[in-house]
């Protein structure tokens, strides 16, 4: 009975954190406003020393002082954006929108907001509004392009990436990403192409060697995988993401004992690592050790009892140590779990 063995790969998206507009006053300049200006100020000081808490506070109190003060607004709305406050983020920037409907920045930063909340057509609007607002700063197409990707509409991420990369030609972020737009399109020379210039720009970046060696494992280069795998691990011996793609690529290639050796050193950094026990238990299913190959997939199961494909792949070990009833059992899991599980097995339990 034919097994199936499986090789998860993840995306790794990246992030990057607004800074709070800082303020250039030195002294108050309203009388009347002295309150809140104060207040700011302090908390504009507060944020400089990462005392984040106390800056939210303090804006909020010179907020509360002066209702209409949009720049402290803006600047509460920055901060609930780096504290992952999205709401409260869109909540700040509608009122400085309100107040200040000119002031572009708003507008690009409610849109980052609204990406976190998964709202990419509002969020591709703020950027839009921004940019006719004047905001043409690079960023703004590389988190216009992020929006389109997070909707999975590649080709317009891929002109929206382009737009940044043109504007800033060392943006590693936006090659990298349209690295992946392209790898998703199956536009494996494109995405190699991006992903060795967004290497160039950051030669020290692990995961952007882990990006290259998975569209290698799609194109079956898989010598030029493991060299970019091992890259990744040159600069973080502790990046289990890549010793995991490199165990397994070493198992495409049949090399058993590395292979082992990668998923038990993912294993080590991480001992709830579920992908490498199923990994370690896939080679060991290859060499015909059955028991080691039901021990190592249980231990996948006991951390992730929805992992359907442990249950499915443990049945096919059970299957070929004569435990037909154990197996049955494992692959009717799997298909309650939502896997599409051949008929052919279910059949023969039947």
């Amino acid at each position: 009975m034919k097994k199936q063995h499986l090789i998860l790969i993840a995306l790794v998206l990246n992030y990057i954190v607004l800074p709070a507009q800082t303020d250039s006053t030195k002294t108050l300049v309203v009388l009347g406003d002295q309150e809140a200006e104060l207040t700011y100020n302090q908390a504009i000081q507060s944020y400089n020393e990462k005392n984040y808490e106390k800056a939210l506070i303090e804006f909020t109190q010179a907020i509360n002082a002066k209702p209409g003060f949009y720049k402290a607004l803006y600047n509460r709305g920055n901060l609930r954006n780096m504290m992952a406050d999205w709401n409260g983020a869109v909540q700040d920037f509608d009122k400085v929108t309100e107040i200040n409907p000119g002031m572009n920045q708003a507008y690009f930063a409610r849109g980052y907001a609204k990406i976190n909340l998964k709202q990419f057509d509002a969020a591709i609007e703020d950027f839009r509004i921004a940019q006719n607002a004047g905001y043409d700063k690079p960023n703004l197409f590389y988190y216009k392009g992020m929006a389109y990707f997070q909707a999975e509409k590649y080709t317009e991420a891929i002109d929206e990436y382009t737009k940044a990369i043109e504007l800033n030609p060392q943006y590693t972020y936006a090659y990298n990403d349209r690295g992946t737009a392209y790898k998703l399109l199956k536009k494996y020379q494109e995405s190699i192409d991006d992903y060795n210039k967004a290497i160039e720009t950051a030669p020290m970046l692990p995961f952007l060697y882990v990006h290259l060696g998975t569209v290698k494992l799609l194109t079956e280069d898989f010598s030029g995988a493991i060299d970019d795998f091992t890259k990744a691990i040159d600069i973080d011996n502790k990046n289990i993401t890549a010793i995991n793609y490199r165990g397994s690529t070493y198992f495409k290639l049949k090399e058993y004992s590395k292979a082992i050796a990668d998923f038990e050193s993912c294993i080590a950094i991480d001992n709830n690592f579920y992908i490498a026990y199923n990994g370690l238990a896939n080679t060991y299913m290859k060499m015909e050790k059955y028991p080691l190959a039901i021990e190592n997939y249980t231990k996948a199961i006991n951390i992730n009892s929805q992992f359907a494909e442990a249950y499915f792949n443990r049945g096919s070990a059970k299957e070929l140590s004569r435990d037909f009833d154990g197996a049955c059992a494992d692959w009717n899991m799997a298909k309650t779990l939502g896997m599409d599980v051949n008929p052919l097995y279910l059949n023969d339990c039947n």
